[in-house]
């Protein structure tokens, strides 16, 4: 069954053409998933059967495809189920630990703005009150990272890519995980340059004839998180480290 959960779906004609250029003469399942529901159109012979909705449950789903399937005397091999992946909403307790980390940096970001226009014992005193509240999220980062370590530490393939990605200059624990996490182990993509588009450090230009020229930008459907990280990873490789790229750094920003 080709269905992911956490992830959206939309299909379209576009797909139902193509299988039955394929030879799939028999019937295709078309889904588009939603958060809470999916919309399904049973295809027979390029006619609509059948369109229907149900909850997004692993339990709704098999049961509701199981009574199609007998309501219309198919057999599963015959049913050609299709859904066009664009994406993941979150990858826990990774997204949890990024959700907290977001919440300490807005809280030590208002600490920094209160200080400059506040009367000095106002702001000690609202401050001593603002320390309190990141006491959970910090505890909570710890205990994610904790356990986020202990899953690496008890799989051998995790553990083995883990290891060189820290051994990269600036990269560490937080940037390690989250390679691993966004591209599936490393098995999601079969090449640099299709990470890097996703990942959003690859820029393209629109060009049509001779006088539409637009400036060079990444896409904005890439996954600027994982753009983030790399940025500071260079930018922590510039200029905490020595090498070819400091020294590119200091040719290039700093004697500009």
């Amino acid at each position: 069954m080709l269905l992911r959960y956490s992830g959206l779906f939309q299909v379209s004609s576009l797909f139902f053409e193509f299988f039955k250029r394929q030879k799939y003469e028999n019937s295709v399942t078309g889904i588009n998933i939603s958060m809470e529901k999916l919309n399904l159109c049973l295809l027979s012979d390029g006619k609509t059967v059948l369109e229907w909705t149900v909850e997004n449950s692993a339990t709704a789903i098999r049961g509701s495809l199981q009574g199609v399937l007998k309501r219309y005397g198919t057999e599963a091999p015959e049913v050609l189920i299709c859904a066009k992946y664009t994406g993941q909403y979150g990858y826990p307790p990774v997204s949890e630990r990024d959700l907290y980390m977001s919440d300490r940096s807005k809280y030590r970001g208002q600490f920094t703005d209160w200080k400059r226009f506040m009367d000095r014992d106002d702001y000690r005193n609202k401050a001593c009150r603002m320390n309190k509240v990141p006491g959970e999220p910090e505890t909570a980062i710890d205990e994610i990272e904790a356990g986020i370590r202990d899953l690496i530490r008890g799989d051998e393939t995790l553990k083995r890519q883990y290891g060189p990605l820290l051994s990269v200059d600036g990269a560490g624990e937080r940037t390690a995980v989250k390679m691993i996490v966004e591209t599936n182990a490393f098995r999601d993509f079969d090449s640099a340059r299709k990470f890097c588009c996703h990942a959003g450090v690859a820029s393209f230009r629109y060009d049509s004839g001779s006088s539409v020229r637009s400036r060079s930008k990444v896409s904005a459907r890439a996954d600027k998180s994982i753009k983030a990280l790399l940025h500071m990873v260079a930018m922590s490789a510039a200029t905490r480290t020595k090498g070819e790229l400091s020294e590119y750094c200091i040719r290039k920003v700093i004697l500009l």
